[in-house]
């Protein structure tokens, strides 16, 4: 597969991070080690199932199971002016996994996501190692081609910031899901997690909304902490569909100086 990338501005800072996060997470025989006997005991737990239709494994390994493949490729996009990585596009048995998450009450159906997001990101990052992205018009480019400026690392981030629920919303669903997400992707990429963010405007629900009502809807509704240490950050939701939320979270900590140089999500939703 082969990510395709719009050619309006640079991806390199949340691509860069990307990388550097697959090679330390997926690095080192102990950690690989110790990831297959968790997978192992989930597995002896009777736990390991899939994620959108609950069938039984044959594997250690969490996710889906063959039926539910997901099948669209994973997808990097830029929405209202930040770069977003998804696992793939809101496929029906993604959609499915994720609805257990958030409106089911099946919060350990989070591991089994990350599992299979983190091997999303493997494929997009080979992917990267093979051959150059793709700019809007499809055109190929050779490495050569690709502006120097654009593939300078750039200063990396240090930490994941979940996107939080509204108080309310949290305590009717018991848990925020992109705190599970988090939590689940932070030890296996090698970063730390901050709740910078609260949210401090309840809102109605986005879905269903088109883009400029989602807008309107969670304009000012974050605020961030100021971070002392933590400059430059991720966010991280289960789906993005205009970029709206996403968009108003990173504002949120630009207002307090923390830069946020992407987000990561399960799902792309929309064209």
């Amino acid at each position: 597969m082969q990510l395709e990338l719009p050619a309006s501005s640079s991806p390199w800072p949340l691509l860069s991070a990307l990388q550097h996060a697959h090679q330390q997470g997926s690095g080192g025989v102990l950690r690989r080690g110790l990831r297959h006997v968790s997978w192992t005991l989930t597995a002896l737990a009777g736990a390991a199932r899939c994620v959108a239709c609950d069938a039984v494994l044959d594997r250690a390994r969490p996710g889906f199971c063959e039926s539910c493949a997901v099948p669209s490729e994973p997808a990097l996009r830029q929405l209202n002016g930040l770069w977003v990585f998804a696992g793939a596009g809101f496929d029906p048995t993604l959609r499915e996994a994720i609805h257990r998450l958030k409106y089911l009450g099946q919060a350990d159906v989070v591991e089994g996501l990350a599992t299979w997001w983190l091997g999303r990101l493997g494929r997009a990052v080979e992917s990267l190692h093979a051959s150059p992205p793709l700019p809007s018009s499809t055109r190929s480019v050779a490495p050569e081609q690709i502006p120097r400026e654009n593939a300078a690392a750039p200063a990396r981030p240090t930490r994941l910031v979940p996107v939080p629920l509204h108080p309310t919303r949290l305590v009717e669903r018991g848990y925020n899901q992109a705190a599970l997400l988090a939590r689940a992707l932070g030890p296996r990429l090698g970063l730390g997690i901050s709740f910078y963010l609260e949210r401090i405007r309840a809102t109605e629900a986005q879905a269903g909304l088109g883009k400029s009502a989602r807008a309107a809807n969670i304009e000012a509704a974050f605020e961030a902490a100021v971070a002392r240490a933590h400059s430059r950050v991720i966010l991280v939701d289960d789906v993005a569909t205009t970029g709206a939320t996403l968009g108003a979270a990173a504002q949120a900590l630009r207002n307090q100086g923390i830069g946020c140089v992407g987000a990561l999500v399960l799902a792309l939703s929309g064209s």
